[in-house]
């Protein structure tokens, strides 16, 4: 049993999903349809951007660190730092003056906001650039174009660190230069005053060992020096540089004007290339171009330019530079560190020779360093001055952008059917949203759930064509079966003694309790009943209407003492039925509903018919069925479904209560069968019932044709 009653509930909770997306299907269906059709407006409307790229290769150099755990190679360059170069202003200017000299006349502006720079997934040397316009063409141009300037501004700063190496380098000689002339003296002197000498194998060995070390160390200091100087010359450029800087932003109008220049003189160089230059088309777009430039011309003089602001990208990239540097000269202190241990431990071991044979060997070593240095720093010169012949370049260009054939945007196969879900999802989320949101009373299950009362049956709601009194004019309608269904349930309110009385009510107006009070009275007296339908509405007085009788006598006659109760009643077509309309209508209904006398029309009643029905008003808008609650046996509240709050219905059933009113159960008025589940009920019954009525409908029509 315990295993059952889960999946019952699941079952339970899955119909109720299914019954409030059936119930708001028409919401789903329209927020659908607003979201996807403005997704394929917006989609459709959009212009369509190109997209080409372009492949270039960074060499990167590398420097070896020595640490306690050996030598480390780490790179001197980050692709990070070269992606916001490309995609940095300065660039995009390099790249409009390239353009230009090809005929193309874009604006840095535009470039910059076009371009992207990323490195390629999986390679660590490789950065794609990629330019997004509109103009195919021009997508390609700019590419390639950026990947040209890249490579000029790649070859401007190493010709640029070369000259600075270069005089560097040049000092240095000359400084070693007056050294080893100063040592090659003091070796001569030496020789003069001691006579000549000469170094043992091991000596020599030795000699060639700390030579090598010392020369080596040397070379360290003077790569050192030169990053130290770099370091402290960066940080005088960073001292300068703000963090962020002004861009000019060329005014709308002028960025419009220069894209449809660039766009009519690419289709000028296309014209030109398949007609004549005396050809109409041709004509027509130099005159177009003519006209483009003239009116930039115009703009470019008249039109101020505004400004933005946005991370300085020099100050970046000294940033980025700084940091390379600072690890740059970290990997030399420690190689120096570890050349300093080898070099006093190879000292300590030359100290062991004679004295004299020891000072000689100092200046031997000391002449052979020079020489080595010196030897090194001119082959340093050489390889700097053919570098900076040659122009080396550490970017290349390694796949050039082609002419995109497929648009990036819009792409319908994917935005419509994220529209598309995008509106399903959002139209089941509004009617979730919207039925939590409701707190009306809409099935029986919440009559038992928030009110605590029994739910005595389901009225569907009436066709526009439908008579109001539907259980006399069409017995076997799904809605004359619905009222036969609440007299049946009313049996079992009362089975130990069974009630004469009942007030038909409902919480607000517009609910439907007269015409419920109406077809009850009439498939009650369809069983053979004597009944009788009280109209004391004395406000809005309207049963009369539904049977066609009069209203010039009734309750408030009674009431009043001007007629007999024989004299008020009124037979209506209904066999059993009768009807107590309200009369006049009184000043002050409330007062009479609640007389000695209304008390004793009601038990007068009671004896002359099986049951009694009485019509009231609202009890929420005036007190007359809380007057009348009490006297009789049992109160029907009708409830029309998805309208009335439950705060409504609980304030009408306490009033009820307070009144000592006998709460037979809910009548759940105007529902709607083919929802909130109750759709294959509506279904069968109508199949059953319906058939025969629409026999009797095509044979009127046709008895009304002849």
């Amino acid at each position: 049993m315990t295993d059952q009653q889960p999946q019952e509930e699941a079952r339970v909770d899955l119909k109720d999903y299914v019954a409030i997306l059936q119930k708001q299907r028409w919401i789903i269906t329209h927020v659908f349809l607003v979201i996807f059709i403005i997704g394929a407006i917006t989609t459709f409307s959009q212009p369509k951007i190109y997209r080409a790229t372009s492949s270039v290769l960074i060499e990167k150099p590398r420097y070896r660190v020595e640490t306690e755990r050996g030598a480390i190679e780490q790179e001197t360059v980050s692709l990070d730092a070269q992606c916001r170069i490309i995609e940095s202003p300065s660039l995009a200017e390099e790249t409009a003056k390239l353009l230009a000299e090809q005929g193309l006349q874009v604006t840095a502006h535009e470039i910059w906001t076009s371009l992207k720079a990323e490195v390629e997934s999986g390679s660590d040397q490789i950065i794609n650039i990629s330019c997004e316009h509109r103009d195919r063409r021009l997508a390609m141009h700019i590419a390639n174009a950026t990947a040209k300037a890249f490579q000029k501004y790649n070859l401007e700063q190493a010709r640029r660190e070369e000259e600075a190496s270069e005089q560097f380098i040049t000092e240095q000689l000359a400084t070693v230069e007056s050294d080893l002339q100063e040592t090659q003296r003091q070796i001569q002197n030496f020789l003069e005053r001691e006579g000549t000498l000469d170094l043992s194998a091991e000596a020599q060995q030795a000699i060639n060992t700390l030579v090598g070390y010392e020369t080596e160390a040397r070379l360290l200091r003077l790569q050192l020096q030169e990053k130290v100087s770099r370091l402290a010359q960066i940080e005088r450029d960073l001292a300068t540089e703000p963090e962020i800087v002004p861009v000019k932003v060329e005014h709308p109008i002028i960025a419009r004007l220069q894209e449809r220049l660039a766009e009519a003189q690419v289709e000028l160089a296309a014209a030109k290339v398949r007609y004549t230059n005396q050809h109409p088309r041709v004509r027509d777009l130099v005159a177009e171009v003519a006209g483009l430039k003239e009116q930039l011309a115009e703009q470019l003089r008249t039109s101020p330019q505004a400004e933005q602001y946005q991370p300085n990208p020099a100050r970046a990239r000294l940033l980025e530079e700084q940091q390379e540097t600072q690890e740059e000269i970290a990997g030399l202190q420690a190689r120096l560190g570890v050349l300093q241990g080898l070099i006093a431990e190879q000292q300590q071991h030359l100290k062991g020779f004679p004295r004299k044979q020891a000072v000689l060997q100092a200046l031997e070593r000391h002449r052979r360093i020079a020489e080595t240095f010196y030897d090194t720093l001119l082959n340093r010169q050489l390889a700097v001055q053919i570098n900076k012949a040659a122009k080396p370049s550490t970017v290349r260009l390694i796949a050039p952008a082609g002419e995109p054939t497929q648009p990036i945007k819009p792409q319908p196969r994917k935005t419509l059917p994220f529209a598309a879900i995008l509106g399903l999802v959002a139209g089941i989320g509004l009617a979730f949203l919207l039925e939590y949101l409701d707190d009306s009373v809409r099935t029986p299950d919440d009559v038992q759930r928030y009110l605590n009362l029994t739910p005595l049956g389901v009225i569907p709601r009436l066709q526009p064509d439908d008579h109001p009194l539907i259980t006399f004019n069409q017995p076997k309608s799904p809605v004359s079966e619905a009222y036969r269904t609440l007299r049946s349930n009313l049996k079992f309110t009362h089975l130990d003694s069974p009630a004469k009385t009942m007030l038909i009510t409902s919480a607000g107006a517009g609910e439907g309790k007269t015409i419920t009070a109406a077809n009850l009275a009439v498939v009650l007296a369809q069983t053979g009943k004597s009944v009788i339908l009280a109209d004391t509405d004395l406000r809005r007085p309207a049963l009369h209407k539904f049977f066609a009788l009069d209203n010039t006598v009734g309750v408030t006659s009674i009431l009043a003492g001007d007629q007999p109760v024989e004299n008020c009643l009124q037979h209506t077509d209904i066999e059993g039925l009768r009807l107590l309309a309200s009369g006049p209508l009184p000043p002050n209904p409330a007062e009479l509903l609640e007389s000695a006398r209304m008390r004793d029309l009601v038990a007068h009643l009671s004896e002359q018919a099986d049951m009694v029905l009485f019509d009231s008003p609202p009890c929420i808008v005036v007190t007359d069925a809380i007057v009348l609650a009490p006297q009789v046996d049992m109160v029907l509240l009708v409830v029309e479904a998805g309208k009335v709050s439950r705060q409504a219905v609980l304030q009408a059933q306490q009033m009820l209560q307070t009144a000592r009113g006998d709460i037979a159960g809910v009548l759940l008025n105007k529902f709607r069968l083919d929802r909130g589940g109750y759709y294959y009920y509506y279904y069968y019954y109508y199949y059953y019932y319906g058939e025969e009525e629409r026999r009797r409908r095509r044979r009127r029509a046709s008895a009304e044709a002849k």
